[in-house]
């Protein structure tokens, strides 16, 4: 051969045959095998846990720039082929964020989508690599087309304490959908008073009423009850269930008023429903709407009572005041402007605390204004104090070593304020990741000891607190423990034993040492409420089932379950003058429970 043929046949591309092909597709397999393994991990190990969400989402996304890394510069494909199934990839996910339901934008397009197209157009590319570019490249990209497909026909209808999505079709109504078919404006009840004809009497707090988020103390427990133990012989008697808007808010209660917040529609509610019957009494209404995937829409906080006005905050900062009695709106505020703070990423969610002639509110806000007290008469701004910016808790009222003050748990760690100046008496610093939102509610063990803990397996810890003779204030952690690593879900203190849900299983510990006594039963991410005097627990499951339980340090002891609701059930259970009121983000119900003096009447009539 002439070295000029030599140089001819050298300067001609090599050519690619199938076979070559064949063996690089393999490589699309491994990031599409580290990923479904990394989810599939995640559930495994950490079901229930915020890491498993964070695994859920950031998975899809890491795994899709490795395969492109591998697809555009690692596999021996013609380049008009590559560019060809990238280019149908693209314009699909297109599509899908421009038609596909809100919902899925863009959290749904990454848990669902990206896993399911990655693995269609990585698995069929191997499984079709010996096909000639006119049959694999149609193929290839019609079965990465389908999840994008799937995508456009369902709606997630929220995200549950397992991380686990609810998918529907979207043309399926949602509970708020039907709700606001069946009742187009709220209806009011028979009851209610004609205000301009009428003036309202003043609603003044009486024994047993419940006037806030978790009770007066903030605490979710109630005392001086005596329940019936036997719910075989004495079930709870449901008086009535209604359908309700979306929405996180609890109860509060003031003799036969119940006072709640629920979205419908365009405009957030503050409605006062009678208690004996549900029926409403009055609403308020501000057209706003707060919505995102994993909870859904609605306001997030509980109102409070004090001295016949009704105190409330809404999902994006909107904080009433409203005459108890009639729902007339005495002054507005808006939360986000006062403080400069931006609407978080689930809501503004803190409850409104009244102290004295304050209302005061984790704002948010930075430069100063992590906490605001607005006058509770007039609306003004009282003063404003503090750091922290991420957190989702209500600022809890306490004596400590003899001075009240108001804490507040941010990712600063706790905080310690005047409740009347704002003035900082003392931070004990417990500072989390980026991306980790403070979200449950101290627990006062005695007069120098708190209880504070976060979830995303950082856990529970034990403040100790002192006060030099010269008034200086010093913090230490007696213990930091990982066996209560509780969400959202609050804690209560019974006997000197704390109960609480540990991830997705309801749990006992030691608050002295931080040492877990027991681990047993599922109720998912529930909410839990104390009779201290009898030590009893009533748990709200996630399921909206209420299940009776000992308080008992040594063994998990179910007394009685029933179904109480229908949903997702993350509100916290209220109950007040021997009724038990429960909702939802669908529906709520009241229950009467009855007392031991009725169990052993009725088991005398058997």
């Amino acid at each position: 051969m002439s070295q000029t043929d030599s140089s001819s046949t050298s300067a001609q591309a090599p050519a690619v045959s199938i076979r070559s092909i064949a063996t690089r597709f393999w490589l699309l397999l491994i990031p599409i095998a580290g990923c479904w393994i990394a989810i599939q991990g995640a559930k495994t190990l950490a079901q229930g846990t915020v890491l498993e969400f964070m695994v859920q989402l950031f998975a899809p996304m890491v795994t899709t720039v490795v395969f492109l890394v591998l697809w555009l510069f690692f596999i021996r494909q013609p380049w008009t082929e590559r560019l060809a199934e990238l280019a149908v990839a693209i314009a699909g996910s297109v599509v899908v964020f421009l038609y596909a339901d809100k919902t899925n934008i863009p959290v749904g397009f990454i848990l669902f989508s990206l896993p399911l197209m990655l693995t269609a157009w990585g698995l069929g590319s191997f499984l079709l690599a010996r096909r000639t570019s006119g049959q694999r490249v149609p193929i290839v990209s019609l079965l990465l087309l389908l999840p994008l497909f799937y995508t456009l026909l369902i709606r997630i209808d929220g995200i549950d304490g397992a991380m686990q999505a609810t998918i529907n079709w979207r043309w399926v109504p949602t509970a708020e959908d039907r709700l606001l078919a069946a009742q187009p404006q709220l209806p009011v009840a028979a009851t209610s008073v004609d205000t301009a004809a009428t003036p309202a009497e003043p609603i003044t707090l009486t024994a047993g009423d419940w006037p806030g988020f978790r009770g007066e103390n903030r605490d979710s427990q109630v005392r001086g009850v005596s329940l019936s133990k036997d719910w075989s012989k004495n079930p709870p008697k449901q008086l009535w269930k209604q359908k309700i808007g979306p929405g996180w808010s609890s109860f509060a209660v003031v003799g036969n008023r119940l006072y709640t917040q629920e979205q419908r529609g365009p405009d957030e509610l503050v409605v006062c429903y009678a208690a004996d019957t549900g029926l409403p009494l009055w609403q308020n209404a501000d057209a706003v709407r707060f919505e995102e995937v994993v909870a859904g829409a609605g306001p997030r906080s509980t109102p409070a009572f004090a001295a016949g006005k009704l105190y409330t905050m809404g999902a994006s900062g909107l904080v009433n005041c409203l005459d108890a009695a009639t729902g007339k709106k005495i002054w507005q505020r808006n939360l986000a402007t006062d403080t400069g703070a931006k609407t978080p990423e689930w809501g503004f969610s803190a409850s409104p605390l009244i102290v004295d002639d304050l209302v005061v509110l984790f704002a948010r806000g930075q430069s100063g204004k992590s906490l605001i007290a607005y006058k509770a008469a007039t609306g003004e701004i009282a003063w404003t104090t503090g750091d922290g910016v991420r957190s989702y808790a209500s600022v809890h009222s306490a004596t400590l070593l003899g001075v009240p003050q108001l804490l507040a748990f941010s990712e600063v760690g706790l905080t310690s304020v005047s409740p009347m100046t704002g003035e900082s008496l003392w931070t004990h610093e417990w500072p989390i990741s980026e991306g980790i939102e403070r979200v449950l509610q101290p627990v006062i063990l005695n007069d120098h000891q708190i209880i504070v803990s976060t979830y995303f397996d950082v856990g529970t810890r034990l403040i100790d607190l002192e006060k030099s003779p010269d008034g200086a204030w010093s913090t230490k952690a007696a213990y930091t423990s990982r066996d209560l690593k509780p969400y959202f879900n609050d804690t209560v203190l019974i006997d000197g034993t704390l109960y609480g849900f540990d991830g997705q299983l309801f749990a006992a510990v030691d608050p002295t040492t931080g040492k877990r006594l027991w681990k047993k039963g599922r109720y998912g991410s529930g909410q839990v409420l104390g009779l201290a005097d009898q030590k009893l627990l009533i748990v709200l499951g996630e399921a909206g089932q209420l299940v009776l339980l000992e308080a008992n340090p040594k063994q998990h002891v179910e007394l009685g379950t029933i179904q109480a609701i229908e949903g997702k059930t993350w509100n916290h259970p209220v109950l007040a003058h021997g009724k038990l009121f429960v909702r939802n983000g669908e529906e709520m119900a009241c229950f009467e429970l009855g007392t031991d003096a009725g169990a052993q009447t009725t088991a005398a009539a058997d």
